[in-house]
Order: structure tokens, then C-alpha cells, then sequence
């Protein structure tokens, strides 16, 4: 039986079929509105890594391939839109031929994971990935680990979306950002900036800005003045939207780019066969 047979019952919408383990998104449509999107993400994730099972029996081209074209066609409807994804499964034919893949490893570019949420790039590794081909069955996975990029002007898009009237802008420096924020002194309105860095919430998708100093108009003055415009502002950004739980590790600013990283976690009860065939 072809991957192709198994895991169309899954899905509702079927992904444009390509030649090649690469897919260019031109157009998608994430819905509107800035609470978390919902889907049910176990079951998508599941059907994303089970996309290896039986694989070993597709009847023309490379079963690696094979596999490697499969996820990737099903990566837009799983995660969002995006200029191109990638994926690639490492693992000997005769492991795979087994149930266990070494890594899956996922790249995209320019992927929309949410509404105003826009990564320049993307990887998520899934590693130790065991499973069942006559059972079409997920048995285990190791360690899933993410990694992402932003840009200066994604990161103020997503500003301008999620603060509308608030004027918040940002611009990247080699070792953190400076935020600039409208600020009333006197009973007149003006500028203020604040340089600092970002935080993640270890443990979530939450990234803090941590203020250092504060200037307005050029001159430090205390962060007393500014502490209005920062009220409310932390997380400065939360990334939603993905299918499955995100623990960031850090969030560091460093050659023009907002870097991130963490690990993936599956919700519990995520194995289970109701979760990847019901």
C-alpha cells in the first residue's frame, strides 16, 4: 500500500502534489483575529511523523523520497504557508525498513505560523523516531528540537498587529534592541526609547523585553518616566499557531536577526491510537 493511500483519510484538503521534496507556497489564507489558532494539533503532528510508515513499499522512486515528498506536501495545511519547506529523513533503508528513522529534520522559509507571525526560517528536528509499518502505529520519538529566525521588519509587523494605536517600534542592535514608545512629559507628548534585551519564558512560547535604560529625545532620563509605556507590553511577542507545544530556550538578537530556540513537546496521550487514526 502507497504512503499516499494510508494518510488520506486524515486530511480534508489535499496539498498540491510536486516532483521534488521541495514546495513553493504562493498564497494562504491563516483566518484573522490574534488568539491562538485552533487545530487539532495532535492528530495533524501524528499524521506528519507517521508519514514514514509503510514507506518501504511504495512501488516507484526512492522510499526516502518518496517519504521526504509526502511530508513535505502536508507541511502548508500542518503549519501554515510558506515560501518553500524542505524535509529530509535520515535514517539507513535498512532501519527504515525496520520502524526507525534516526531524524526527520523540517526547514522553512518564510513560513506563516500565524497571523502577523512570519518566520524568515524555520527547523524543527525530530529525532529517534520509532514506529510500527504493519500497525500504522507512532511508537516513540526522542528530543524534538525548534529553531527559528525573524527579521527587524517581521518582528515590528508583528508589533503593529498585536498594539494597534500603540506606535511601538524596534530596531535590532548587535547585543539586544532599543523599543521606542510615545511617552507624555510636561503634558506633552513625545518619543522615548528604551534599550534592552529579549528574555524567553523558559519553558513556553513567551519572550519578554527586559528594559536597561531609558532616553527621551536623546537624553537618559529614569525608567520611571517611561514605565507607562511599558505596562501591559510583556510578552512582547508569543509564538501561537504551531501544531504542538513550543518551549523556548532562548531569544537572543544577533547578526540583524531574532533567533530562537527551544524544544517540542507532545501533549500527553499523544501516541496513543485514537490521537493518529481517529
Amino acid at each position: 500500500m502507497s504512503t499516499h493511500k494510508v494518510f488520506t483519510f486524515m486530511f480534508s484538503r489535499r496539498a498540491p502534489q510536486g516532483k521534488s521534496n521541495q514546495q513553493s507556497i504562493a498564497s494562504g489564507d491563516q483566518g484573522e483575529g490574534s488568539g491562538t489558532i485552533i487545530r487539532n494539533h495532535n492528530r495533524h503532528y501524528a499524521a506528519l511523523l507517521l508519514m514514514l510508515i509503510g514507506m518501504t513499499g511504495c512501488s516507484a522512486g526512492s522510499p526516502r523520497r518518496v517519504a521526504e515528498m509526502k511530508i513535505t506536501e502536508k507541511l502548508p495545511e500542518l503549519i501554515g504557508p510558506a515560501t518553500i519547506y524542505t524535509t529530509h529523513v535520515n535514517g539507513s533503508i535498512f532501519d527504515l525498513g525496520r520502524g526507525y528513522a534516526k531524524s526527520i529534520v523540517i526547514d522553512g522559509s518564510g513560513v506563516h505560523v500565524a497571523p502577523a507571525i512570519t518566520l524568515q526560517t524555520m527547523e524543527i528536528v525530530v529525532n529517534d523516531v520509532h514506529f510500527e509499518r504493519n500497525k500504522t502505529a507512532l511508537k516513540s520519538t526522542g528530543t524534538i528540537e525548534f529553531s527559528s529566525a525573524m527579521t527587524e521588519q517581521q518582528f515590528n509587523d508583528y508589533l503593529g498587529y498585536r498594539y494597534p494605536g500603540r506606535q511601538l517600534s524596534t530596531v535590532f542592535l548587535n547585543d539586544g534592541l532599543v523599543v521606542s514608545i510615545p511617552v507624555v512629559m510636561w503634558n506633552m507628548g513625545t518619543a522615548g526609547s528604551l534599550q534592552g534585551q529579549l528574555e524567553a519564558e523558559n519553558g513556553t512560547e513567551k519572550i519578554d523585553f527586559e528594559a536597561r535604560s531609558a532616553h527621551v529625545g536623546g537624553i537618559p532620563v529614569p525608567m520611571s518616566i517611561v514605565e507607562k509605556g511599558l505596562r501591559d507590553l510583556n510578552p512582547i511577542i508569543t509564538i501561537y499557531g504551531l501544531p504542538f507545544q513550543l518551549k523556548l530556550r532562548s531569544a537572543v538578537v544577533k547578526d540583524n536577526f531574532l533567533q530562537l530556540s527551544g524544544n517540542v513537546v507532545l501533549p500527553q496521550g499523544f501516541l496513543s491510537n485514537k490521537n493518529i487514526k481517529g
